[in-house]
């Protein structure tokens, strides 16, 4: 019964939700408002299952490119550390938070302006291209593999250095990133209580394309190609 009132709300909200933003026909997997009613299940929310299809793929491939960016990052010695939902995700999840499609890091100033030579050094003849973007006064670089892939990197010109110094190795999916030494006090600083659900979830979109204009299939081609990728 309880599942059913659920389903019949979170229809009622997609369908909204389609009218709002223009769009129709929209894969209910990956209706993050549907998603998490049908999957939640009164469970903690550090204990929701992993996304599938398609939104799993794109998460997978996203941290293939960051995995990629941190040998990068490791060999030319600079600074970076996990931010936002990704470290929101590294801390609460293990990984992904369910419903995240993309990867955010941030790195001090004093190595944000080198990667705009090392990455088109190291990664142009990959398929990876960077642009310098700004929103909402936050200024960062996107790097992204072949448009439809990307990891954003934040430039952290004031932060509190012993909050996040020394930063530590944290787990995230199958890797290890560099994540600030008190992570639990810097997502408190950021999000307050991040062990609730969220009351606003971002829509799911490649290229600011909804995710289900893309196909599973063509977001694995580019998972394996990015596993493929080592740096010397």
């Amino acid at each position: 019964m309880l599942n059913e009132f659920r389903s019949k709300v979170a229809k009622r909200l997609a369908t909204k939700i389609q009218k709002w933003c223009g769009i129709k026909g929209i894969n209910a997997q990956l209706d993050t408002l549907r998603f998490i009613l049908n999957n939640s299940g009164g469970n903690c929310i550090s204990h929701f299952p992993k996304a599938t299809g398609l939104l799993r793929e794109t998460q997978l491939a996203d941290t293939e490119l960051l995995r990629i960016i941190h040998e990068v990052f490791k060999k030319h010695h600079l600074d970076y550390w996990l931010d936002f939902g990704t470290l929101l995700g590294a801390v609460r999840h293990g990984g992904f938070i369910p419903w995240d499609d993309d990867m955010d890091i941030a790195m001090p100033s004093k190595d944000y302006y080198k990667i705009m030579d090392i990455i088109p050094h190291e990664l142009g003849n990959l398929g990876v291209t960077l642009k310098q973007m700004e929103y909402n006064n936050m200024h960062f670089i996107k790097v992204a593999y072949k448009k439809t892939i990307w990891v954003d990197i934040f430039l952290k010109q004031e932060f509190n250095e012993e909050i996040v110094y020394p930063l530590i190795e944290t787990q995230f999916e199958d890797y290890l990133f560099y994540a600030p030494q008190k992570s639990h006090q810097y997502l408190v600083n950021v999000y307050g209580d991040y062990m609730n659900y969220p009351k606003v979830i971002q829509q799911h979109c490649i290229s600011g394309k909804p995710l289900f204009l893309y196909s599973a299939a063509s977001v694995s081609d580019e998972v394996n190609a990015l596993k493929r990728i080592r740096i010397l």
